[in-house]
């Protein structure tokens, strides 16, 4: 197998997931402050309902890309070339045909959807053409995620997260220089579509270098359709529940309550579900996608594994940034910003513990083969969140919104309870307990507490909040680590720490250190 082919470790695909993320992160929490003062709290939400379309049109995938990247990382496995090329030609065959669709149908129909968009009396927003440049975007990007699925099928997720990190310093670059130019929030849309045709294109090349002999055009095969479609329908349904989750109610906010509602609502989840994407990138790249009877005992263990880290990320990451979210906001954008958002982004940041948790126990079932379990545990998210939104909303506002999503945790937490007993047992729940169970515990314990340092501590500046925040996290997986060893008996924590030390690049530093150390005079 060529070199640029090879798979990754676990650990080595986890750390470059983490880190992919994070640096967009990174960039997206300078840029956001400045957009949001260039182009207003109107503008800005605006946007944020522009990506939510995006995000909502990504249902037409149908399921195609999870089952897209399942045959071919099987058919690679097997080496058989003739099949990958059947699999992707009739994926692209499908995304062609429904971007086309697609697009004429929002180009047409776009004045019908800018009037369900409220925005400011007076206000001479081009909304129509952001509708109509919203399709073409989505369009771009969804050609560019069959492409990308190749070196991911390939287990080189360092590939994919430096292709993204590359994408989300130029797009950031771009937008910050258009703002600075006083231009408006379609110039910032036309940016972002031109940016990904590039993105597209160097997703082919990339592709056809990792999988020399890789056709990268459409080709209709009923055999590649049937192939991938029994898979991609729960695939594409748990797709529709989880946009009716993230985006159904930001759009209820944006025809209910204005744009405004919407930025309130959006800037914070967008901080919070950022790390939650650091943190679920990491955990679902350590359970296996593909298991089989054999490797039972090794899924579980994985699960286990992965299922605690989840849990202890929540006590260590979450919490914090639940606890300092008032703050990091009026530092962030305004203290007018921070007395709308705080509490509205504190319970959407506590409310991602659950599904954090629940992510490694899904991937464990997509890779045996029941995807149906995924759907249901999705469709109860988005009912209920749904449903508590439209009742809380009138009364309560964002507020009610975020309490709903809030509400959505205990409908994660069952899902997850109730795949660990079909997997294993109505007696494996005393080990669900202690990697579920116990972190939740201490978790709320951990809020209580630093809820009260932050109190007295006052009001921080940058540094302050920095400091505080640190030393919170430090102090909060030293107290998941400690109480998990003293318990005794299979610890997790004693688990990932002998995978990191016994991990081959750590062994490799220790030698190299051992080395330098032994011709130090």
């Amino acid at each position: 197998m060529p070199e640029r082919s090879k798979p990754r470790s676990l650990l080595s695909n986890a750390a470059w997931n983490a880190f992919g993320t994070l640096f967009n992160i990174t960039i997206a929490f300078l840029l956001a402050p400045l957009l949001i003062h260039r182009l207003g709290v109107d503008q800005w939400g605006l946007l944020l309902l522009v990506w939510s379309l995006s995000g909502v049109l990504g249902v037409a995938n149908f399921g195609f890309g999870e089952a897209t990247l399942r045959f071919v990382s099987h058919h690679h496995a097997a080496g058989n070339l003739a099949a990958v090329n059947r699999v992707l030609g009739a994926t692209l065959t499908y995304y062609v045909s429904v971007c086309a669709l697609i697009t004429c149908a929002l180009w047409l129909g776009a004045p019908v959807v800018a009037q369900w968009v409220k925005v400011p009396q007076g206000a001479d927003y081009p909304v129509e053409w952001l509708v109509r440049l919203t399709a073409l975007l989505f369009s771009v990007g969804m050609l560019a995620n069959a492409f990308r699925a190749i070196p991911m099928a390939l287990h080189r997720y360092d590939v994919t997260n430096k292709v993204g990190s590359i994408h989300g310093a130029t797009r950031s670059i771009g937008l910050l220089l258009l703002v600075l130019a006083h231009l408006n929030v379609l110039y910032l849309v036309i940016w972002e579509i031109v940016l990904t045709c590039v993105v597209l294109l160097a997703e082919i090349v990339i592709a056809r270098r990792m999988m020399p002999g890789l056709r990268c055009l459409p080709s209709m095969s009923l055999a590649g359709i049937r192939e991938i479609i029994g898979y991609s329908m729960f695939s594409f349904a748990t797709h529709v529940f989880l946009m009716a989750w993230r985006e159904g109610p930001k759009l209820l906010l944006g025809t209910r309550l204005g744009t405004a509602s919407v930025a309130h609502l959006g800037t914070p989840d967008s901080v919070s579900h950022r790390l939650h994407m650091i943190v679920v990138s990491a955990i679902e790249t350590l359970v296996p996608r593909f298991a089989g009877p054999q490797d039972r005992e090794a899924s579980k263990n994985l699960l286990t594994l992965a299922t605690w880290g989840a849990f202890a990320c929540g006590a260590i990451f979450y919490v914090p940034l639940a606890v300092l979210m008032p703050d990091l906001l009026r530092l962030w954008i305004s203290p007018e910003f921070a007395r709308d958002a705080g509490r509205v982004g504190q319970l959407l940041t506590l409310s991602l513990i659950g599904p954090a948790g629940y992510a490694a126990i899904a991937t464990l079932f997509r890779g045996i083969g029941k995807p149906e379990f995924v759907t249901a545990v999705m469709a109860a998210v988005a009912v209920v969140v749904l449903i508590a939104s439209v009742l809380l909303a009138p009364a309560l506002g964002v507020l009610g919104v975020a309490w709903a999503y809030l509400l959505g945790t205990l409908v994660w937490l069952a899902g997850l309870a109730y795949g660990w007993v079909w997997l294993y047992g109505s007696a494996s729940l005393a080990t669900l307990a202690r990697v579920a169970g116990l972190p939740l515990l201490l978790g709320g314990c951990l809020v209580a507490l630093q809820s009260v340092l932050r109190v007295w501590w006052g009001e921080p500046g940058w540094i302050g909040l920095v400091l505080m925040g640190s030393a919170f996290a430090v102090a909060g997986a030293g107290v998941m680590v400690v109480i998990d060893r003293l318990l005794g008996g299979a610890s997790p924590a004693g688990l990932l720490i002998s995978r990191l030390v016994g991990s081959p690049r750590v062994m490799a530093l220790r030698r190299r250190m051992g080395f330098a150390l032994e011709r130090t005079p």
